[in-house]
């Protein structure tokens, strides 16, 4: 028994020489090579009006996720947020509001964890609207077969005076078209990092009507990330009961990816913190991981697009999906993996493939991971290692 733990230790000890000497002698090299290539590239790419003349406007396909988002003037957060109706949230992890504007989710601040590890640093903030500096949102709608969105982008809803999501206190929003679409959403959270969205739809119109119901997350900038080739930061999800992994330059030369799956999940994940959408794990959906640039400003979105359904006159249908944004954490993934039937969802944290495979070969039931676990992304070093059970 001895003799295994003493080879088990001497090959941890050797893997690990081996692969900081190829970060070291392979991947500092060829990050130092793609750093000058960029900086050659930046200095020839074209302005905004050449970028404009040149991409135009593309028509939308029928039946696709709207991704547009104007731009404009850029203004303090606070003052942004502060400048439309909203309705607030508050739960033991997160705090912000909900844009009726869209039903836009885009305040979102988490109140466990700093941005360092001073005590007085503030918190961090993971989601914020669309003229602030940079904008990051989820949202949740319809879409026709004519690509027009219903219950997205310039909807209004209504709420009820001084409504405050909370864990336990659903919030109702109304509206109606003037052809007499009614629409009405509710959102509940939990005590933890999870959105459930229900949509309905009500059709008093003439008419028969054929609806997709989507969800998306859309980021405007591209943040800085590590650049550490086994902690992937960027567009993530599981898709057709594989994990997909794309970084940002990747999405940008692709342009688009679309995966058609039925289960899992898609979303945009950070180093400590993650925004997933959770499509109803039983139906089959479209998804697209998408990138565009627009006036020198980068978007990227990951989002899913459901089977069209059609409403008779007279009759009404609803779905229900889900939100994760917060911090990564072991416990709480795996939590919603096994109580939602989340496929993998424990897989938002990037273990990385060496140790994935250390820790299956060794030992079936365990595996090695990092995860976030703490008040503040500095307390833990970044990369730590933890040993986990899979229960």
């Amino acid at each position: 028994m001895a003799g295994n733990e003493k080879n088990l230790v001497m090959a941890i000890v050797l893997s690990a020489i081996i692969l900081l000497g190829w970060t070291f002698f392979v991947q500092a090299p060829q990050q130092r090579a793609r750093l000058a290539q960029q900086e050659i590239e930046q200095a020839q790419l074209p302005t905004p009006a050449d970028q404009a003349a040149e991409q135009g406007d593309v028509p939308l396909p029928q039946g696709a996720v709207p991704g547009g988002i104007e731009a404009g003037d850029i203004g303090e957060r606070a003052d942004v947020v502060a400048a439309v109706r909203r309705i607030g949230l508050a739960t033991p992890q997160l705090n912000g509001s909900i844009n009726l504007l869209g039903g836009r989710i885009d305040d979102l601040i988490l109140t466990q964890f700093r941005e360092t590890v001073e005590p007085d640093s503030q918190n961090v903030v993971l989601f914020s609207p669309v003229g602030s500096q940079n904008p990051y949102f989820a949202e949740f709608g319809w879409v026709d077969q004519q690509g027009e969105a219903y219950g997205a982008g310039s909807t209004v809803w209504s709420a009820p005076q001084g409504a405050v999501l909370a864990p336990g206190r659903p919030i109702t929003l109304t509206w109606e078209s003037e052809a007499g679409l009614k629409l009405s959403r509710v959102y509940e959270i939990d005590e933890d990092f999870l959105f459930t969205v229900t949509q309905r739809v009500a059709n008093n119109t003439p008419d028969a009507v054929t609806l997709f119901p989507f969800g998306r997350v859309t980021r405007v900038n591209t943040p800085d990330t590590l650049g550490f080739y086994i902690l992937h930061e960027g567009p993530i999800g599981i898709l057709d009961g594989t994990l997909t992994e794309l970084k940002y330059d990747d999405l940008q030369d692709d342009q688009m990816v679309e995966q058609d799956t039925v289960g899992g999940w898609i979303g945009v994940t950070d180093k400590y913190w993650l925004a997933a959408l959770v499509p109803d794990q039983t139906a089959p959906v479209k998804t697209r991981f998408t990138y565009n640039q627009r006036g020198g400003v980068d978007r990227y979105q990951a989002d899913y697009l459901g089977e069209g359904v059609t409403v008779q006159p007279g009759a009404s249908t609803e779905v229900t999906n889900r939100l994760f944004a917060g911090a990564k954490q072991v416990e709480v993934l795996k939590r919603y993996r096994d109580e939602l039937g989340i496929e993998r969802f424990d897989m938002a944290i990037d273990f990385g493939w060496f140790f994935q495979t250390l820790s299956h070969g060794a030992d079936s039931d365990r595996r090695l991971g990092g995860e976030f676990r703490g008040g503040d992304p500095g307390a833990d070093g970044g990369g730590q290692i933890i040993l986990l059970p899979t229960g």
